[in-house]
């Protein structure tokens, strides 16, 4: 899976899906800007790569959009975004177009359970990302039951009704909130998920 993180132009980009081909890699994952729908299907339907994308689209009709030119068949919806009520609705229209979900779940554990009980939910989910093993230790903590992935797989728990966890809200009080803290994604070491404050 390579990342494009909405760097490239449609040009660059289809130049990068060319170079990356032979390695056959699963997808190349939001190559150009989502903010003009055409570029990212000029590029789907030109790289020789599967296109993903869909992390930065917030709602229903942005998805609609992009599923009726049946270019991008790997959908990242973002469910913090869209709410479960509209996510849900996405992956059916996802799969009316004979695509795939694979959730975009990169913002902690709590992210990391609510896309994997989505994904439960899901006929035609494929993968599931999960970044939490390169999050500080204390954020597994946040919750009273986190997801644990073994052999590959994610376990959901019954313990708890609902999501099968609840907020430990002592551990969450440990670390407030301060909007100065952010991944510097265009800072090389990013992927460490080596935070900046200023």
């Amino acid at each position: 899976m390579v990342e494009g993180h909405n760097r490239f132009s449609p040009h660059t980009a289809l130049q990068f899906a060319d170079a990356m081909a032979s390695y056959q890699p699963t997808w190349f994952e939001t190559p150009v800007p989502p903010q003009r729908i055409s570029q990212m299907v000029e590029v789907a339907k030109r790289s020789p790569v599967p296109v993903a994308c869909g992390e930065d689209y917030y709602s229903a009709q942005q998805f609609a959009e992009l599923l009726s030119h049946d270019a991008v068949h790997i959908i990242q919806l973002e469910p913090q975004y869209l709410g479960m009520t509209v996510s849900k609705q996405v992956c059916g229209m996802v799969n009316a177009h004979n695509g795939v979900t694979a959730p975009h779940s990169a913002q902690g554990p709590l992210c990391s359970l609510v896309c994997a009980h989505l994904n439960t939910a899901t006929p035609n989910f494929f993968i599931h990302e999960i970044f939490d093993d390169f999050n500080d230790d204390w954020s597994r903590n946040i919750l009273t039951k986190p997801i644990n992935v073994e052999n590959g797989y994610i376990e959901l728990s019954d313990e708890y009704p609902g999501w099968g966890a609840d907020l430990n809200y002592d551990e969450i009080a440990k670390h407030p909130y301060n909007p100065n803290n952010y991944l510097p994604l265009f800072r090389a070491g990013w992927e460490r998920r080596v935070a900046v404050t200023e």
